[in-house]
């Protein structure tokens, strides 16, 4: 295989590995389901975090670079070791799940993982969906950091939904539909 081709195959890889981690950074829910991925205490995740910087450190600045045949066997071992240790990763936060949490804790997660449906839910009044919001934050404020990025995209899910709740409300069908109804009658009326 071509250096580039191989760099090329290099780059997809460690791309999809960063993707299925910043899935669990950025989306709330996950990060209340599986604490640990997120957690630099357990020392599988710092494992994995150390892994991920080895390979973003060795990553060249593209898949033309001219590299020598050991930058690319570093690079090519570090993105094997990202993988791997992504995987064990993951596969400890889906067996810990909350179970380092204490009781009292577990039941914060718990409502907070409730009251994200909530946050989030289109069918809910805007006034609800806030007030959802707020005590999710509340529940997680000691057990879970999150990052501004992840609050930030929990802000867009929640407000991008909130002004198509009332469109949607209906059947959930695009809003350009629903006036037709409403002025076929008034049509209707206009030339009886």
């Amino acid at each position: 295989m071509a250096p580039d081709d191989l760099l090329a195959r290099l780059f997809a890889e460690h791309d999809e590995i960063t993707a299925r981690w910043l899935d669990y950074e950025l989306d709330v829910a996950k990060l209340i389901a599986f604490p640990a991925m997120s957690d630099g205490r357990q020392p599988l995740t710092a494992a994995f975090l150390r892994a991920k910087k080895r390979a973003d450190a060795l990553r060249p600045a593209a898949a033309d670079a001219k590299l020598t045949e050991q930058q690319i066997a570093e690079y090519l071992q570090a993105v094997g070791d990202y993988a791997v240790a992504f995987e064990i990763a993951e596969k400890d936060a889906r067996r810990l799940r909350d179970s380092t949490f204490t009781e009292v804790e577990r039941k914060r997660l718990d409502r907070a993982q409730q009251l994200l449906k909530v946050a989030v839910d289109e069918s809910a009044t805007q006034s609800e969906r806030n007030i959802a919001y707020k005590r999710v934050r509340e529940e997680l404020d000691g057990l879970i950091l999150l990052s501004d990025e992840a609050v930030t995209v929990l802000e867009k899910q929640v407000a991008k939904e909130l002004p198509s709740a009332p469109a949607a409300s209906a059947d959930h069908a695009d809003p350009v539909p629903e006036p037709l109804p409403v002025t076929d009658p008034r049509r209707t009326a206009e030339g009886a």
